[in-house]
């Protein structure tokens, strides 16, 4: 799986740049299905920071780079009961409750704070495309698609960053060296605002 990601360059000082801190799109008060075969509410997490990436078990991939920094994040975080996970599957077919816990397992997730997310495909692609503003192809007509254009972007290598109210706020490349340095500075901008 090849996935589309945009480097950060350096300004001339050889310093990257700050990642931009905007106000997206809300979230919207979606019931989806955890780890757990529980309904969870997105809404439920209002009040929270929340960091979401997207996966689906089945990835030797990106997913597995993605998956251990978000567990990185999870460890950085782990006393902070202001902050949450939130892990949602491109492939909710294949990724049912019981696979999910078993992936969440693998990557030592604590389910107290870090949720893996299931339900109907249409309803996770369309969250992904309109809420997240990230790329996602789930239908089997749009992977036909991609796969005949010779481009095998299936979901976005970008941590969304959600602000207390349900906003996303900010992007950072889940696949990069410095994405816990990175995501600690936008929660540290938010939580000054």
């Amino acid at each position: 799986m090849i996935s589309c990601k945009v480097e950060r360059k350096p300004m001339s000082s050889g310093i990257p740049e700050k990642i931009p801190i905007r106000e997206y799109r809300d979230v919207p008060s979606v019931s989806l299905t955890n780890q757990e075969g529980n309904p969870f509410e997105l809404a439920d997490l209002k009040g929270k920071i929340w960091i979401a990436n997207f996966i689906f078990t089945s990835c030797n991939a990106e997913c597995v780079v993605l998956s251990y920094n978000m567990n990185r994040l999870q460890a950085e975080f782990a006393e902070d009961e202001t902050i949450d996970f939130v892990s949602f599957s491109m492939d909710p077919q294949t990724d049912n409750p019981k696979r999910l816990k078993q992936y969440g397992m693998i990557q030592n997730a604590d389910f107290e704070k870090w949720n893996f997310l299931t339900g109907d495909a249409g309803k996770i692609q369309k969250l992904v495309k309109e809420s997240f503003l990230q790329a996602a192809a789930v239908t089997p007509e749009e992977r036909a698609k991609l796969v005949s254009n010779k481009t095998k972007i299936l979901h976005s290598n970008s941590f969304a960053i959600v602000d207390a109210t349900g906003k996303v706020r900010a992007y950072v490349d889940g696949m990069g060296p410095d994405v816990v340095e990175q995501t600690k500075e936008v929660i540290a901008t938010l939580r000054a605002e």
